[in-house]
């Protein structure tokens, strides 16, 4: 079959591969296709391809030959029109025998059409081709049972299916694969129990669609991977007994999805990725036996959602990462046996909350700063740990029905946890419950000055949660209970106030006895001259209820004056001694 050429259409007419890739055709006849490619409109290659009639490949299948494209210019080729050559049925399986495409040219106006195929030799090349024009469609494919290479691909600008594709038991690769500006899907693939990757693959600007893929025994492959702006989703993926390699990765624009995945037995390694600004949904997903690695990443603006996620044995690190004017939710997930980390981590902007959780190992709360953390709900079995580095990291915090059998690391004047939790929008009786399980919690790690300090805010709290603001104000009851317990010795940790109060209560009566003229004492049994060292000694012996008869008062006031500092005597006595004893003791 002759090809017109119109040379001078060829030379000037040029389509583009990618942003910044375009070819134009500077030669076409029967043998031969000479193509020139451009990159940002300067000539990079100018290469010769064998041209090869759609129908010689189509007869080379049906007589089940060698079908080696390598360096051939391919136009129209399309099996579903060669089902309809051969006159199948459109569902019809074709089988390849041998199949062989290194740095082919594929071009088509519609599809270039590989859906419903068989490959039946051990190893299927695609490596350096490009899909210049036209959809690409791989739907239903069978690649056998060997390795398949896609490596250095360019899909052109169409969109890119590999729906339901069966990959078989070799090694899958796309490396440096660029998949144009297409949607890109690879929707219930089966990847075998090969290594899959995409290493440095280029996703372009549409979705792209991984969900309810299967990804076997082998180890998968995304590193330095880039993907565009629209929603990437790998919902309901199962990736298998290998480890699972996302680092460097950037998410771009769009929303990413891992919801109600399958992570086996190997870790998962997402370190260095970049979420971009879309939503990032980890929800259900079984993150397996296997350590999980967020190490300095970023998340973004968008939400990230855990919920109800799950792990195993392993860790889940997110050690130097960054996240965004977001919000973080862990609710109702299971974190197994391995440590939290988050260390280092950079939430100036974002929340984080922690809900129906519980830490069956040790976690690391040592943020870089932190906007919010909320925990409500949570059982501790471990060691939560908020000695931070930095002082006062943390903006706002809180936690609700904390049920904990650890330990919880934290200094509480270096970490500002008491004005936070009184800047709290909560109850008091909230508030009273949460400085009661710091309290307990510095009792069982020796740290008495902070557990002191942690009751005393228990006792305020529970105090101003008996009494509105109005009824504070106006209940004498309430401020008795305020200078008494919380102003004197504050309830019981400070005995050097206790005893300060003492000595200042003597000398306060004994000014009143010395400078009012209606107390009257009778010193008629006392050799003691002076009028000041008198006041004092009466005091003091009334207040310390000593009583030696030697000094004794002469009226009714100087007497219930005298009852009432015996009473006080003998009240802040026992004070000072149970606040002394209680301090001696520990």
């Amino acid at each position: 079959m002759d090809i017109e050429v119109n040379k001078m259409e060829l030379s000037i007419e040029e389509y583009r591969l990618t942003k910044n890739l375009s070819y134009r055709i500077l030669e076409k006849n029967n043998e031969i296709v000479k193509i020139e490619f451009r990159k940002n409109s300067e000539v990079t290659e100018i290469k010769e391809y064998k041209y090869i009639n759609t129908y010689e490949i189509y007869r080379k299948i049906y007589s089940e030959e060698k079908v080696d494209l390598s360096n051939c210019y391919v136009e129209d080729f399309s099996l579903s029109k060669y089902r309809k050559y051969i006159g199948a049925d459109r569902v019809d399986e074709v089988y390849i025998k041998e199949f062989m495409a290194k740095e082919t040219f594929f071009v088509s106006d519609e599809y270039i059409d590989f859906s419903i195929v068989k490959f039946e030799q051990k190893r299927v090349v695609f490596r350096d081709s490009i899909f210049a024009k036209g959809k690409v469609n791989f739907d239903k494919a069978n690649f056998g049972e060997g390795n398949v290479c896609f490596n250095n691909v360019n899909f052109g600008k169409g969109s890119v299916d590999f729906k339901e594709v069966n990959f078989g038991e070799g090694n899958v690769c796309f490396d440096k694969a660029n998949f144009g500006e297409g949607q890109v899907r690879f929707d219930k693939a089966n990847f075998g129990d090969g290594n899959v990757s995409f290493r440095m693959a280029k996703f372009g600007k549409e979705y792209v669609d991984f969900m309810s893929s299967n990804f076997g025994k082998g180890n998968v492959y995304f590193g330095l991977a880039k993907f565009g702006e629209e929603t990437v989703n790998f919902r309901n993926v199962n990736f298998g007994e290998g480890n699972v390699y996302f680092d460097n990765v950037n998410f771009g624009k769009g929303n990413v999805d891992f919801c109600v995945s399958k992570f086996g037995k190997g870790d998962a390694d997402f370190s260095n990725v970049n979420f971009g600004e879309g939503n990032v949904d980890f929800k259900k997903v079984n993150f397996g036996e296997g350590n999980v690695n967020f190490n300095n990443v970023n998340f973004g603006d968008g939400n990230i959602y855990f919920n109800k996620a799950k792990l195993e044995k392993g860790e889940i690190d997110f050690q130097n990462a960054s996240f965004g004017k977001n919000n973080i939710f862990f609710h109702d997930v299971r974190f197994g046996e391995g440590n939290i980390r988050f260390n280092n981590s950079d939430l100036s902007t974002a929340n984080i909350e922690f809900s129906d959780c519980k830490f069956e190992n040790d976690v690391d709360f040592r943020f870089k700063s932190c906007k919010s953390l909320n925990l409500k709900d949570i059982t501790n079995k471990q060691t939560m740990n908020f000695r931070f580095e930095n002082n006062k990291p943390l903006k706002w915090f809180k936690f609700k029905n904390l049920i904990n059998y650890g330990r919880i690391e934290i200094d509480l004047k270096q970490s500002n946890f008491k004005n936070l939790i009184n800047k709290q929008n909560s109850t008091y009786k909230e508030k009273a419950d949460q400085f009661l399980i710091l309290k307990e919690n510095f009792n069982n790690l020796g740290q008495y000055d902070d557990e002191d300090e942690a009751y005393v805010e228990f006792k305020r709290c529970e105090r101003r949660s008996r009494y509105t603001t109005f009824t504070r104000k106006l209940n004498p009851l309430y401020w008795v209970e305020v200078m008494l317990f919380d102003w004197v010795g504050a309830y019981g940790t400070k005995p050097y106030n206790v005893l300060c109060t003492m000595l200042l209560t003597i000398i306060g009566f004994a000014t009143s006895y010395l400078y009012i003229p209606t107390m009257c004492i009778n010193f008629d049994n006392s050799k003691i001259t002076n009028e000041i060292v008198k006041a004092i000694y009466y005091s003091g012996i009334t207040f310390l209820t000593i009583g030696y008869g030697d000094i004794s008062p002469q009226n009714e006031i100087t007497a219930m004056t005298s009852v009432i500092e015996g009473f006080l005597g003998i009240f802040l006595m026992s004070y000072f001694t149970v606040s002394f004893v209680r301090k001696l003791l520990r």
